[in-house]
């Protein structure tokens, strides 16, 4: 256990966990903005991201291949739908840790 709770917290993590759970696996991904916010939920790394895009050949809007900002910019975008608003969370968490 990487964590010391009590009975109810971890209750409500577990609850909360499969919400997320829930949430991804029954996402589906009509447009691309929707896989990107489920890629980056999915692996939680621009990096990685943009590598399965190339991989897939995935084009942003104007028919370029995917970069960073694109991905940033979806990721900072008004939230579309609940895994889009975990999504923000993660990425705005990550980049607080690192100033």
């Amino acid at each position: 256990m990487k964590k010391v709770m009590s009975l109810q917290q971890a209750i409500s993590l577990r609850d909360e966990l499969d919400e997320f759970i829930k949430i991804t696996e029954d996402y589906e991904v009509k447009e691309i903005k929707q896989w990107i916010v489920f890629q980056y939920v999915k692996h939680y790394s621009i990096p990685k991201v943009i590598k399965e895009a190339r991989d897939k050949n995935c084009l942003n809007e104007a028919g370029e291949l995917l970069e960073r900002k694109d991905i940033i910019a979806v990721l900072q975008s008004s939230p579309m739908d609940d895994l889009h608003k975990i999504a923000k969370k993660m990425y705005n968490k990550k980049i607080n840790i690192r100033r």
